[in-house]
């Protein structure tokens, strides 16, 4: 089967293609936009993935002409499905019997705010939304089959590694209210823990943090190494994002759990249903306060810690590997 796969790359996208690849039956033709730029070299100076994007997904870049690009690919390729990653460029362009993928919205900030839709305007072979809030709105403008794709991980991409870190935090700061949370918390875990123990990533919004935590920062593209990152953690703490996230689980947190280190995370909107309850795959701090009380007991508690992580790791490759979840996706396309 050929898969022409159009997208930018971000975690997601690599653990899809790492799992494409393994697979004989599957022939796989990768393109990756960046955002239509006209000098990729550049670019690539300024962001190093994107000079190791051929080599870790056997990914073609897109240039000055990027419709001529897909246009060529698609009539050279000939693919039997294309998978559109649909935050990109390419949901403007009619692909004819493709499969529209990894929808997700903004965190609303209150439960009364509307949740955004995605109109791509024409037939789809089948719309996948990361939301499953969304899917019922969604068919009702979608002009083909709509199904919730939760995050999924795999067994090529995410896997653990030997612990070297007590606590790693990470994610990107672009809104106010994840500003102020990284902040907190940044401030607390650093104060309260041996400041060795704690390691800090940002890949987005950095220079928005004007205090203190803004130092304890490392900038990092989180597609290249946040695999490597999270894996090597004995804890992953998710900053507050809002209460009302309407389940779009993030990518770092089923990274982590895939990658056998223990999660505390905000309790948003539904999460338990998809994660399970607090203590048995991950943990729940819904402020940065319990955050650092919940990190605090649990790196004391090595075999607390060690069995909660496990049993994320098998819940995670169990129920969410991608291995699953693609049979599903061709067969219902």
């Amino acid at each position: 089967m050929k898969i022409l796969f159009l997208g930018d790359i971000y975690p997601a996208e690599m653990s899809l293609i790492a799992e494409l690849k393994s697979n004989p039956e599957h022939d796989v033709y990768s393109i990756i936009s960046v955002s239509y730029i006209g000098d990729i070299q550049s670019y690539a100076e300024k962001k190093p993935i994107y000079a190791n994007i051929p080599k870790i997904t056997g990914a073609k870049l897109l240039g000055q002409n990027p419709q001529k690009d897909i246009s060529d690919a698609v009539n050279s390729f000939a693919p039997d499905i294309i998978m559109v990653r649909c935050w990109t460029p390419f949901v403007l362009m009619k692909l004819k019997e493709s499969v529209f993928w990894k929808i997700e919205s903004p965190a609303r900030m209150h439960p009364d705010d509307s949740l955004p839709m995605i109109l791509p305007g024409y037939p789809v072979r089948l719309f996948l939304t990361q939301n499953p809030e969304e899917v019922e709105a969604y068919k009702k403008t979608i002009s083909g089959p709509v199904d919730y794709l939760p995050r999924c991980v795999s067994r090529f991409w995410e896997m653990p590694a030997e612990k070297t870190m007590d606590v790693m935090v990470s994610g990107t700061c672009t809104t106010d209210f994840k500003i102020q949370s990284y902040t907190i918390l940044s401030k607390l875990l650093c104060e309260r823990l041996p400041r060795d123990s704690v390691k800090m990533f940002v890949h987005m919004g950095r220079k928005n943090i004007k205090s203190w935590a803004a130092r304890q920062f490392q900038p990092i593209f989180m597609s290249e190494q946040g695999v490597a990152l999270v894996a090597r953690a004995k804890i992953y703490v998710s900053p507050i994002a809002t209460r009302y996230d309407p389940g779009d689980i993030s990518h770092k947190t089923t990274q982590a759990m895939a990658c056998r280190t223990l999660v505390v995370t905000h309790r948003f909107n539904e999460i338990e249903k998809y994660l399970g309850p607090d203590g048995e795959n991950l943990v729940y701090a819904d402020t940065p306060e319990e955050s650092l009380d919940k990190v605090r007991f649990y790196l004391k508690n090595d075999k607390a810690r060690e069995d909660i992580a496990e049993r994320g790791y098998r819940f995670m490759h169990s129920e969410y590997s991608w291995d699953k979840h693609l049979k599903r996706i061709f067969k219902d396309g």
